[in-house]
């Protein structure tokens, strides 16, 4: 659950110009490498993300390699691609041949912007 959250703050940041390696770097005005939890809520807040405050204590409780109530930022970064790298089962398969395309997807050269209506 976790991973999912901080992918959907990594595509926030990404919407609006940043990456998430780039916020933890500039929340991080130490260059330690940690966030404390303050700092990790200016980052959700400065990204207008919203976390419940388990999911908050979740995050810090699971990149927290030191135990000192720090963030650990190469931890949540590891946590954040090693999810991306999992297989995802629940997703549906992309459309084959033959089959219609995604919603989304670009249309292939010369097709029409939208279906034609009956009788057109």
């Amino acid at each position: 659950v976790i991973e999912v959250k901080m992918a959907q703050l990594a595509r926030t940041l990404y919407k609006r110009g940043f990456s998430l390696e780039k916020a933890l770097v500039v929340y991080d005005r130490n260059g330690s490498g940690f966030l404390d939890l303050a700092s990790f809520k200016q980052l959700l807040e400065g990204a207008q993300f919203k976390l419940a405050e388990w999911e908050v204590n979740e995050v810090m409780a699971q990149c927290d390699t030191a135990c000192d109530g720090r963030l650990d930022t190469r931890e949540l970064l590891r946590r954040l691609s090693a999810s991306a790298t999992q297989p995802r089962s629940s997703l549906p398969a992309p459309p084959g041949p033959g089959s219609p395309a995604a919603p989304g997807a670009p249309r292939p050269p010369g097709a029409p912007l939208a279906p034609a209506a009956p009788g057109a």
